[in-house]
């Protein structure tokens, strides 16, 4: 049976996965599992991240819209987002437009470079696909 603390290290994993930093991925987990929102005090003694390295990871995750924050009786208190299909959205997104289209446009080359746009090509139209779709659902 998952544990709370294989759980907390398997959203830490996805998160790395993703792309975020090892902070902001520890920081992400607990959030993610706490039953409440917290401090940032509370995530320090957590973590063990100092309070600067707290602000910024926080930050990033706020930008990515991974998690938000409230005040609650005149204190800052974190809270995570996990709808995790926006996030996952965003970085299909980022994969597809940054390497996979670009892999597409390639004319020339020997035949293991055919072989990789054809390949692109293949991902590139499955990820249309999947927008498609998505459309089609919402």
């Amino acid at each position: 049976m998952l544990k709370i603390n294989d759980l907390l290290l398997h959203i830490k994993k996805m998160m790395q996965f993703l792309g975020l930093g090892e902070a902001e991925s520890t920081i992400y987990a607990f959030l993610a599992l706490s039953e409440s929102p917290m401090t940032i005090g509370e995530i320090a003694e957590r973590t063990y991240y100092s309070i600067p390295r707290i602000y910024s990871s926080l930050s990033y995750l706020m930008k990515e819209g991974l998690v938000e924050k409230r005040r609650d009786n005149g204190t800052t208190k974190y809270f995570s987002n996990i709808n995790f299909i926006d996030f996952f959205e965003k970085r299909r997104q980022e994969i597809m437009e940054r390497f996979i289209e670009p892999m597409t446009k390639i004319e020339d080359g020997d035949e293991k470079i055919k072989k990789i746009v054809e390949y692109s090509r293949q991902v590139y139209n499955y990820f249309e696909k999947l927008n498609e779709i998505k459309k089609n659902l919402f």
